[in-house]
Formats: C-alpha cells, sequence, structure tokens
C-alpha cells in the first residue's frame, strides 16, 4: 500500500509539472511618446526684415540634445553672415526666447508659421533681425 501511495503521489506531480506548461504572456511593446517638438521640425519659407530690405530666405528647425530644444537656423548663411543660428528651449505652447545672451532670440510657433525675433549687440550697433512665414510641404 505504501508503494502504490508513493508512485500515486509520484504520478501525480510528475503530471503536474511536465503537463503545466506556463502561459506564454505577450511581449509588451513600449508605447511611443510623442515629443511635441517634433510639429515644428522642418524648413520655413520666412521672409527676412533687416535694415531697410526684406528678403526671402529658408529657416531650418531641427530638434537638438536635451529635453525641449530646438536648433533654429538660416539656411545657406554664410559663416559670418548676420542671421539667426541659435538653440532655443522651446515651450509646450511654441513659445521661445532668450534674452539674456548675445544675440539674444525670442519668437513662437503657430499653427504652421514661425516668428522669429532675433537681435545682436555689435561693437558699434545693434542688429535687428526678424523672420516671418510658413513651413513649406516636405
Amino acid at each position: 500500500m505504501k508503494t502504490f501511495f508513493k508512485t500515486a503521489m509520484f504520478a501525480t506531480l510528475f503530471m503536474l509539472f511536465v503537463y503545466c506548461q506556463p502561459e506564454e504572456m505577450p511581449e509588451k511593446t513600449p508605447e511611443k511618446t510623442e515629443d511635441y517638438r517634433d510639429k515644428w521640425v522642418g524648413a520655413y519659407g520666412c521672409e527676412k526684415t533687416y535694415d531697410t530690405s526684406n528678403i526671402a530666405v529658408i529657416v531650418d528647425v531641427q530638434t537638438s540634445i536635451g529635453d525641449s530644444i530646438l536648433y533654429i537656423k538660416e539656411r545657406d548663411l554664410s559663416c559670418c553672415g548676420n542671421g539667426v543660428r541659435h538653440d532655443v528651449i522651446v515651450n509646450t505652447d511654441g513659445s521661445f526666447a532668450n534674452n539674456s545672451n548675445n544675440p539674444s532670440i525670442n519668437g513662437y510657433f503657430y499653427n504652421d508659421s514661425l516668428f522669429v525675433y532675433y537681435k545682436d549687440f555689435l561693437s558699434n550697433d545693434t542688429l535687428k533681425i526678424n523672420y516671418k512665414g510658413k513651413k513649406l510641404q516636405n
């Protein structure tokens, strides 16, 4: 009787561990969090107002390192040319400002538009440039 009981217990335990396989858990894919800056990245066709002239330029906006930072640069600007070439911290509402450094830059994104006010304090003068434009289609 003891042998039968031991055999029955062994068979029951064997069946539990061998025949019961754990359920496969589906792999969780990490949720992609949307970066609020993505909607502003791209090229903008802008009117550049500087001194007494208005010229058409393209301003590129790219993501930069760090949270909330965008890089704004006038395309085809020579190394010593006057124009925007700046990292800015953009708020979730699209506004940005950096008035404490030289050059200073502030502005905002609104829907598909970009407005930039750029000021550079030169040794003998103050350079003021405004950009106003719309995002170009890819």
